[in-house]
């Protein structure tokens, strides 16, 4: 699999779309050839693309919390249930790789969801199953390493799947120092379902289902290499639970009540390293 680049990578992917055939399932999000996706999952209305090459989710009436190292900012065009939107302003969270987007209609109007995510509130997830989601690319051939990945064509429905947090740990990546969660892509054992990120699921929710509701615990945001999941591969997460204190006070409705949640979608993801990140 040495054709495949493994270094980090901070640029918007330039990938060129891989002349494959399509796997059996045809969605966003890498799933494991032995598996189907899970069937319970978040509402899919509550996930955003952003832009061409990323995913958001609807984490307010009004906005949106993406990752940052995708690029975009003012002006860049945000798909939400069928609608577009733009970006009207943006708000850094605490230096990581991390960012709430508050959104206006094309015309300059404001928006207001009548749905939207809420942050995961309970015990330290580690060891729990998380749902995946995103607008990335899909499954291609399957071969004896892994699954190579394929560009989707006019799929305007996100994917999900599901993985195990396994660890917690920070990673450091130019001007951003994030606290990640971390999943693995299992050859055997694998959970029902089990996936991995590909490109454009950057910004995509991994959630937890808690007293009764899917809760947002995390974005989708770093993978170990470009156009191919090989069984063992690595991905991350930026940990929503460590930076609530930072998101909270900048939501338009610090206290929300929805009647569901979820989004998803990674368009540039980052590459990282095979040695293990630092702590």
């Amino acid at each position: 699999m040495g054709r495949y680049p493994t270094r980090a990578s901070w640029c918007c992917l330039a990938v060129t779309a891989l002349a494959m055939g399509l796997a059996a399932h045809a969605h966003a999000i890498i799933i494991h050839p032995d598996t189907l996706p899970p069937g319970d999952v978040p509402d899919a209305a509550l996930l955003a693309c952003w832009g061409a090459n990323a995913s958001a989710v609807v984490i307010s009436p009004t906005q949106v919390i993406t990752t940052a190292h995708q690029g975009g900012g003012v002006g860049t065009v945000v798909h939400v249930d069928g609608a577009s939107y733009r970006v009207a302003s943006v708000t850094p969270i605490a230096g990581a790789d991390l960012r709430i987007a508050e959104l206006e209609t094309p015309a300059g109007d404001a928006v207001s969801f009548d749905r939207w995510a809420t942050l995961y509130t309970g015990n330290n997830p580690l060891g729990q199953t998380v749902v995946m989601a995103g607008f990335g690319w899909i499954n291609g051939d399957h071969e004896t390493g892994g699954v190579e990945w394929a560009e989707p064509h006019n799929n305007p429905a996100p994917g999900f799947g599901a993985n195990v947090i396994d660890r917690l740990t920070t990673m450091n990546h130019g001007p951003y120092s994030s606290r990640v969660w971390q999943t693995d892509f299992d050859r055997t054992g694998y959970v029902p379902g089990e996936a991995a990120l590909a490109r454009t699921d950057s910004g995509g929710g991994w959630f937890v289902y808690a007293d009764g509701r899917w809760q947002l615990v995390g974005l989708g945001a770093y993978v170990e290499r470009l156009g191919f999941t090989q069984y063992g591969d690595r991905n991350w997460a930026i940990d929503l639970t460590a930076y609530a204190p930072h998101i909270t006070p900048n939501l338009t409705h610090p206290l929300p009540e929805p009647a569901a949640l979820a989004l998803l979608s990674l368009g540039s993801l980052f590459v990282v390293r095979r040695e293990r990140p630092k702590h």
